[in-house]
């Protein structure tokens, strides 16, 4: 919209520098989390970076647009901060004294830019029933509360998520969700962290030992309905190759893709590690675990991280992986790794003070 409308919608606060766009009835807009991404306009077949995302009062409000950065303000000082990017797609910005400028800039910095790729994406999935995994929680930024890892509840007061995710600041987990923006058809509740154990071996470059307890500051009340439980760790000494493996997660739908707002499943095979290795050059240590299938299509992606995979043995679930990583989401014979949780349940005992390796 143009800024006059929107200034009467803010009372004057809209700056030149500034861009708008909502619906006057509300219900689409960015929201928390969103902040610093991209508001784009396809031009020429092309899409180009018109606003970045910045603030409005709250989320999709009626007669409350949202408010973006007018990117087309600050073309100069972008080409002015930077080396040869291009400000309309078309032209290189010159490169700052004293460095010289090369006569022409690569296509890659211009002519290929603003290009989509169309696919969709847990990966290949399906939406699981309510509370059908009742041990998957929610990690939640501790400012703008929204999700950005999994994790599997092991007991009363302890879950098991990614080292890296044990990284991001995090205040609280949700546990009982599925549906992230409404919690009339689950049983959500909100657990206040007291302690994050990250694994003292765990390598952020390899991410070798991708596996961390958080401790609730309370004990779950679990309800005999079973909508929120632990699952059950694995059996020491079981190798779990071969296997179909479930993961859980409100990740990205599609590689590069917005998180999920419902939680969602996908069952893919296990593999050895000899296997796995042939696909990554050797990156995997007896810490991981793969799963995936040859032709790609299935997967976990961005925001299923700390998240479960789970197989079922003897009528039980029991937790054999912890998302970790992997290259891109589902593409062709490049399968999800996870940390291996039978090589933790010493260490799990040991920082729990006892919670069982098989129970649940």
């Amino acid at each position: 919209m143009t800024n006059t409308e929107c200034n009467n919608k803010y009372g004057g606060s809209i700056t030149d520098n500034m861009i708008c766009a909502g619906i006057p009835e509300g219900g689409k807009d960015s929201c928390q989390g969103d902040s610093g991404g991209p508001m784009v306009v396809e031009e020429n077949g092309k899409w180009k970076l018109v606003g970045v995302v910045s603030w409005g009062y709250g989320c999709a409000r009626p007669e409350r647009p949202g408010v973006y950065a007018r990117v087309t303000q600050y073309l100069q000082w972008i080409s002015d901060s930077t080396t040869r990017v291009c400000v309309d797609g078309n032209t290189p910005a010159p490169t700052p004294a004293p460095t010289p400028a090369p006569t022409s800039a690569p296509d890659s910095d211009c002519t290929d830019c603003g290009q989509v790729n169309r696919a969709n994406r847990i990966v290949g999935g399906v939406e699981t029933e309510v509370n059908e995994y009742p041990w998957m929680v929610s990690l939640v930024n501790g400012n703008g509360y929204y999700h950005f890892c999994g994790g599997s509840i092991i007991s009363s007061q302890w879950v098991v998520t990614a080292a890296h995710c044990a990284a991001v600041t995090s205040d609280y987990v949700l546990v009982g969700d599925h549906n992230l923006y409404s919690s009339s058809d689950a049983n959500s509740q909100w657990m206040q962290i007291a302690e994050i154990v990250s694994h003292p071996s765990y390598d952020s470059n390899t991410l070798d030992n991708d596996i961390a307890l958080i401790k609730l500051t309370t004990e779950i009340q679990f309800p005999s309905d079973n909508k929120i439980a632990p699952v059950c760790l694995p059996t020491a000494g079981e190798m779990y190759a071969n296997v179909d493996a479930t993961i859980t997660g409100w990740g990205a739908q599609q590689e590069g893709g917005s998180t999920s707002g419902t939680l969602f499943e996908v069952t893919v095979p296990t593999m050895t590690n000899t296997e796995c290795n042939s696909k990554y050059g050797g990156s995997i240590t007896a810490n991981m675990i793969c799963a995936g299938i040859s032709e790609g299509g299935k997967d976990s992606c961005q925001g299923d991280s700390g998240g479960p995979m789970v197989v079922e043995e003897n009528g039980k679930w029991k937790l054999v992986g912890v998302v970790s990583w992997g290259y891109g989401c589902a593409r062709p014979d490049r399968p999800g790794v996870y940390a291996r949780v039978t090589q933790y349940l010493d260490w799990i005992s040991t920082s729990t003070g006892g919670v069982c390796p098989t129970a649940g």
